[in-house]
């Protein structure tokens, strides 16, 4: 068991040095610079802070950023219909990881869709609702979320 905390903390709260790490790991992430040395120049701290602080500081959004869903879907069984909803998927800039779909029975197909969300904008209620108000889907389950 780890005893580890964390803590959520307003931006003006936080040292000049931590903000300034943020700002090197951003800019070595986005490709602006190659190195570390590189990037702790422009911004103007030491690379001893750097690494004494990078692997314990992170930008909230980061983990908000990618949270993986599984939703399960009963689905009418004709063609094009899986298609219709891997649509309604990309209209919400969404990243489909996985989909499995079982032999349908009596006309109507298990899907199970694992994906993850791109940006904070990603709206999964509305996602859900979409789904569910689609011709040919009979029903809509959230079964996981990480």
């Amino acid at each position: 068991m780890s005893d580890k905390k964390y803590y959520v903390i307003e931006e003006s709260a936080l040292p000049e040095v931590i903000l300034k790490v943020i700002e090197v790991k951003n800019m070595l992430n986005r490709g602006e610079v190659k190195y570390v040395s590189e990037a702790v120049e422009l911004v103007g701290i030491s690379r001893s802070a750097y690494y004494k602080y990078q692997g314990v500081v992170h930008p909230f959004f980061d983990y908000e950023k990618h949270t993986t869903y599984s939703i399960g879907l009963d689905l009418v069984d004709e063609s094009g219909v899986l298609g219709k909803i891997l649509k309604i998927f990309a209209s919400y800039n969404l990243n489909i990881l996985t989909i499995n779909q079982t032999i349908p029975i009596n006309m109507i197909a298990n899907v199970t869709i694992t994906f993850e969300t791109i940006s904070q904008d990603a709206n999964i209620q509305d996602l859900l609702r979409h789904l569910e108000m689609s011709e040919k889907v009979k029903q809509v389950y959230l079964l996981a979320r990480e």
